[in-house]
C-alpha cells in the first residue's frame, strides 16, 4: 500500500477497550486503523511497532525539515 497524506491528514488513537488503544491514521482521503493483533502478546507486538514507527517518522520529519520548501520531490 502506498499513500500520501492530504492537507487534513492526522494521527490519533482510538480506545478499543479498557487499557487497549488502536492507532488511527487519517490520510485525507482514507483511513488506516492498526489494531492490537489477536494473538498472545499482541499488545507488546503493537507497542514495538509503534516505537519503530515513531523513530522512523521522526527521521523523516527531521530530513524533510532540512529541505527547502518542506522537502518536495526533486
Amino acid at each position: 500500500m502506498t499513500c500520501a497524506p492530504g492537507r487534513g491528514a492526522a494521527a490519533d488513537v482510538r480506545r478499543v477497550g479498557p487499557g487497549w488503544l488502536s492507532l488511527v491514521l487519517t490520510m485525507d482521503p482514507g483511513r488506516l486503523v492498526i489494531d492490537v493483533p489477536a494473538v498472545n502478546g499482541g499488545g507488546i507486538i503493537l507497542a514495538r511497532f509503534c516505537q519503530d514507527l515513531s523513530v522512523a517518522a521522526q527521521q523523516v520529519a527531521v530530513d524533510l525539515g532540512r529541505k527547502p520548501h518542506g522537502g518536495g520531490q526533486g
